[in-house]
């Protein structure tokens, strides 16, 4: 007998407990899930409490009539999108996602032992690349294929950090869509297991 299927148990997805950030995709046209995810590197340490989703809702609009009934609905979608705050304000933080260059070759004598320098400022820090959000259990991911991240230096109770929003934006092939929930835990370098 037909009737109405019972969810048995909700599946849920809480938490964050890694971002990474994969390699530039240099042809999205011919990209996979296998080349999209085939190198990366984590954020490291996000600031307590900045991670959050700031995706926009999708929106409908209403066409109504002179009483107010409703002719027909538009429908916009919404966009996916995440912010965090990394703590890690090393050299190559810096040139990753501020965009910035290391600098050689400094002296001064009011400064000294100068061990490195790193500009930033000079070009918008924006880059396109694979971001997955790893869920508290690390068993899950918000896996955005192509995300715009764009980053700047922040500065909350007495840390400097780098905010980085990543909005996703459109991509549909066999093995890429613009967002997806993937079931997959993170391999990192010193990890003994291979890779499933």
């Amino acid at each position: 007998m037909a009737g109405i299927k019972k969810l048995a148990t909700t599946t849920v997805f809480t938490g964050q407990s890694d971002i990474v950030v994969f390699d530039e995709v240099s042809d999205y046209k011919n990209a996979t899930f296998s080349t999209a995810t085939a190198s990366g590197a984590s954020v490291g340490q996000v600031s307590g409490d900045s991670s959050e989703y700031v995706g926009e809702d999708t929106e409908v609009t209403n066409w109504v009539d002179e009483q107010g009934k409703v002719i027909t609905s538009t429908a916009t979608d919404g966009t996916v999108a995440v912010k965090w705050e990394m703590a890690d304000l090393s050299e190559d933080s810096v040139v990753k996602f501020l965009n910035g260059v290391k600098l050689s070759g400094l002296t001064s004598t009011l400064l000294k032992n100068i061990k490195s320098a790193v500009g930033f400022g000079v070009k918008l820090p924006v880059m396109t690349r694979p971001i997955g959000w790893f869920n508290d259990e690390a068993n899950r991911c918000l896996f955005l294929p192509k995300a715009k991240i764009v980053s700047s230096i922040t500065y909350s109770d007495k840390h400097f950090t780098i905010s980085s929003t990543a909005t996703a934006e459109y991509i549909d092939t066999t093995t890429l869509k613009t967002a997806m929930i993937v079931e997959g835990e993170p391999v990192y370098e010193n990890d003994t297991e291979e890779a499933a």
